[in-house]
C-alpha cells in the first residue's frame, strides 16, 4: 500500500479524524492489494471497515454508521459503527423487512432520506433505536450486486444534519462496494473456483451445521438418559437393594450391554462434535504458501493412531502451494486414512504444474481402490453410502469444505488428484527456495 492508506490505516486503529479523498484512495489501494496477493477475505475487511472511516471523515460525535446486506432470503448486519446500538443478531429472514429498508428496496429507490427521524413514522419499527431526541435525520443508499443489494445507513446527530456533499461521498462508497464485489468474483473465477454467492455458501454449511446439532441433541439426550438409567439398575442389582437377587443379576448383565452400546453411541456423538467445530471454522479461512514438502509430514504425523505411509515420489520437490494449511492437512488425512482402510501399502505423492497458477497432487498407491472414497467424495452423484462408519463420516465433511479453500478433487480408478494454487510472483509459480521462508513469497 501507498503512504496514504497506510496512514489511514493508522487513523482507523487509532479513530483520528480522516479525510473522504483518503477514505477513497484507500478503498482503492486496499482493492489493489488484494487483487495482486488474492486474497479474497481482504475485500470483507474493507467493507467492515466503512461504518467507522465514514464516521471519521464526518464527525464521530456526531455521525453513525450501519452497512446491510439483502439477499433474496436474508437481511444480514455487515458491519457498524457502534455496535452497542444494534440488536446481537446480525442475520434475518428477508421477511423481516420493514420501514425504510422495505421502502428502500420494494420501491426500487436509489436512496432515501428521512429528515426528522424523531417523528417520522417510518422509523416506529426500530423505536428503541432512534427514538433519541438528538437523533436530526437518517439517509439510505444503496447498491445493487450479483450477491445481493448492500444498503449503507448514515444518521446525523444535532446539531449536525447529512448534506448533499455527504450523500454524493456515500454514493462513491456504493460504487466502491460495486467494484469490490467485482474484483472479488474476478479472483474467484480466475483460481478456477465455482463462483458461488457468499450467502448461499453459508446456507450450504448452515444447513450442515444445523442438521449435525439437531441430530446430536437429539441423540444426546436419549443416550444420556438410557445410560442413566442402566447404570442405576447396575448399581441396585450390585447391592441388592430389591431382594431379589437372582432377578438382579439378570438385569445387571443386560443393563450393562446397553451402557456398553451408550458408550459407543456417545464416541459418534464426538464426532458429530468434531466435524461441527470443523464447519464452524470453514469461513475463516488463512491462506499462506506451504511447502508441498511440509505439508506431507503434516499429513503423516496428523493422527497418532495413523497406520499408513505417505511420501513424497521425489523427496527434493520444491512447490509450495497456496493454501489454508491445517485444514488441508486434516482432509487429505482423513481421505487416505479411507483409501489405506484395507490396503496398507505406501501412498506416493507427485507433484506437476498444469500452468502459470496451478499445480497438481497425484496420489498412487500400488494394488490402488479408489471406489469407497470417490463414492463419499461424490455422494449427491452416487447415492447414499453404504456400510457406514465414523470415517466415513468424517471424510464427507471434508470432501465439503475442500471446495471453500480452492482445491479441485478428480478421483480416477487408478489416482486420486488434487488442483492446488501455487503462490505467485508476476504471474510465475515459484518453488520453494532453500532458505526462504514460506511467509516471504508473498511480501
Amino acid at each position: 500500500m501507498d503512504k496514504i492508506a497506510k496512514n489511514v490505516e493508522r487513523k482507523l486503529f487509532n479513530h483520528e479524524s480522516l479525510r473522504k479523498w483518503e477514505i477513497i484512495i484507500w478503498v482503492e489501494q486496499k482493492i489493489k492489494q488484494a487483487q495482486e496477493q488474492e486474497e479474497v477475505s481482504s475485500f470483507e475487511e474493507i467493507i467492515k471497515k466503512l461504518p467507522l472511516a465514514i464516521m471519521l471523515a464526518f464527525d464521530s460525535d456526531h455521525y453513525r454508521s450501519v452497512i446491510f446486506k439483502i439477499t433474496e432470503t436474508t437481511l444480514e448486519r455487515i458491519a457498524e459503527g457502534i455496535s452497542a446500538r444494534h440488536p446481537e443478531e446480525r442475520a434475518f429472514n428477508r421477511e423481516k423487512l420493514s420501514g425504510p429498508l422495505r421502502e428502500l428496496i420494494e420501491d426500487e429507490k436509489d436512496n432515501l432520506y428521512i429528515e426528522n427521524a424523531s417523528l417520522d413514522p417510518r422509523t416506529n419499527y426500530m423505536a428503541e433505536l432512534v427514538r433519541d431526541a438528538n437523533i436530526n435525520d437518517i439517509y439510505f443508499t444503496k447498491v445493487e450486486t450479483q450477491s445481493g443489494i448492500w444498503v449503507i445507513v448514515v444518521d446525523g446527530i444535532s446539531p449536525r444534519k447529512i448534506d448533499q456533499e455527504k450523500k454524493a461521498f456515500l454514493a462513491v462508497l456504493c460504487n466502491k462496494i460495486e467494484k469490490i464485489e467485482l474484483a472479488r468474483d474476478e479472483i474467484l473465477a480466475r483460481i478456477g473456483k465455482e463462483i458461488i454467492g457468499k450467502e448461499i455458501i453459508e446456507t450450504q454449511i448452515g444447513t450442515i451445521d444445523y442438521l449435525l446439532n439437531l441430530l446430536s441433541h437429539l441423540f444426546r439426550n436419549k443416550i444420556t438418559s438410557m445410560g442413566g438409567l442402566c447404570r442405576r439398575i447396575d448399581k441396585i442389582a450390585v447391592t441388592g437393594n430389591n431382594g431379589n437377587s437372582g432377578d438382579c443379576e439378570s438385569c445387571s448383565e443386560k443393563s450393562k450391554n446397553v451402557v456398553k452400546e451408550a458408550r459407543e453411541i456417545e464416541k459418534i456423538l464426538l464426532q458429530f462434535d468434531l466435524a461441527l467445530a470443523d464447519i464452524k471454522k470453514a469461513t475463516v479461512i488463512n491462506f499462506e504458501s506451504i511447502p508441498l514438502t511440509s505439508l506431507i509430514k503434516d499429513i503423516q504425523t496428523e493422527d497418532p493412531n495413523n497406520d499408513f505411509l505417505i511420501e513424497l515420489e521425489d523427496p527434493q520437490t520444491e512447490f509450495a502451494l497456496l493454501t489454508d494449511k491445517r485444514k488441508t492437512v486434516k482432509a487429505i488425512c482423513r481421505m487416505v486414512q479411507k483409501l489405506t482402510q484395507d490396503n496398507k501399502r505406501p501412498i506416493t505423492v507427485a507433484a506437476t504444474r498444469i500452468n502459470k497458477e496451478k499445480i497438481k497432487i497425484s496420489l498412487k498407491q500400488q494394488g490402488i481402490n479408489t471406489e469407497n472414497l470417490a463414492r463419499l467424495v461424490n455422494i449427491r452423484e452416487n447415492g447414499n453410502a453404504k456400510n457406514h462408519s465414523l470415517i466415513d463420516f468424517v471424510v464427507i465433511i471434508s470432501s465439503c469444505l475442500l471446495p471453500e479453500l480452492g482445491i479441485k478433487i478428480e478421483i480416477d480408478k487408478t489416482v486420486v488428484e488434487f488442483t492446488f494454487r501455487g503462490p505467485k510472483t508476476k504471474g510465475v509459480i515459484i518453488p520453494i527456495l532453500a532458505g526462504v521462508k514460506s511467509n516471504e513469497l508473498n511480501s
